[in-house]
């Protein structure tokens, strides 16, 4: 993965392999015999060198689930793109299908945009296969795509394979590229080596034959972490806006219990709330390029 993109991937679109959609972070009673807090993240800031601030919202279901994913620039939402993320899950609390619409105003740059995200279970409950989808609307950039349209076999991009060890820690993932429901010979594979339970170290391989040409390429990366608690640990979160599903399908943000602090050549700075949760993320290259800040809520 190269640095440029590696910034953009850390909260994001991601597989998570995980049951539910939303961390139960409990805080301890302020009340003897009283029961714990639990918070979860509501809002995400970002906030770039330079420009307007982009708001996430979180909207979550009756049973806790994350439900849907709206992004938009502050103050004025006419002046840019709008997101939103839906979620669905099966009858036993999986995440089974993620849709994402992206809507650009009259005259701008970017047309409309949608992708979803299926996953397929084994027996024993872990991701075994996700399918990414894609379409986009050139004609009437500022109409929403339909999210029936990603139901056409000719918009699927990627099959991405996911591999675990006998702890069922994620230690690899393989993405095949699509095209006109046929397989290309562009694939890429990732490994990922533990340190407890955090990542420490990823490998990524892409290799393709086009024309008979064999092309390869391959780059490591290690990572710090903080001692801190890191609220999308076991969460599947795709805010676009923080990733790109096209390169990867699961956020190494997410796969961690503590937060990132190095990555490559890209390093992060945190402040916390008094039960160890990051309201604020710095992120640097050469410079602070990004702000990132959370706010929580009590349920």
């Amino acid at each position: 993965m190269r640095n440029v993109r590696l910034r953009v991937y850390l909260f994001g679109l991601l597989a998570v392999f995980a049951l539910n959609a939303c961390q139960d972070h409990r805080l301890g009673p302020s009340v003897p015999g009283s029961s714990p807090t639990r918070m979860r993240v509501s809002t995400l800031t970002q906030q770039g060198a330079s420009g307007n601030p982009r708001i996430v919202n979180f909207t979550y279901d009756a049973q806790g689930r994350l439900s849907s994913l709206r992004s938009f620039e502050s103050p004025d939402s006419t002046k840019n793109w709008v997101e939103r993320t839906r979620f669905q899950y099966d009858a036993q609390n999986r995440l089974i299908l993620s849709q994402y619409q992206r809507i650009s105003p009259p005259g701008f740059i970017l047309g409309s945009f949608a992708d979803q995200h299926q996953f397929v279970y084994n027996t024993i409950g872990q991701v075994s296969e996700v399918r990414y989808s894609s379409a986009f609307n050139p004609q009437a950039p500022y109409l929403a795509v339909p999210l029936s349209s990603l139901n056409d076999p000719n918009t699927l991009q990627i099959i991405a394979y996911p591999r675990y060890n006998s702890a069922n820690l994620l230690i690899g993932l393989r993405r095949v590229y699509y095209s006109m429901q046929r397989p290309t010979t562009l694939e890429s594979n990732n490994t990922y080596s533990y340190t407890g339970t955090n990542i420490t170290f990823v490998n990524d391989v892409v290799t393709s034959n086009q024309g008979g040409v064999a092309y390869s390429r391959s780059e490591q990366n290690g990572l710090t972490y903080d001692t801190k608690t890191n609220p999308f640990y076991g969460v599947y979160l795709i805010p676009k806006m923080f990733g790109e599903i096209l390169y990867v399908f699961q956020s190494l943000n997410t796969l961690s219990p503590n937060n990132i602090l190095t990555i490559g050549g890209i390093s992060y700075r945190y402040e916390y709330n008094a039960v160890n949760l990051p309201t604020v993320r710095y992120t640097y290259s050469d410079k602070l390029v990004e702000t990132l800040r959370f706010t929580y809520e009590a349920y």
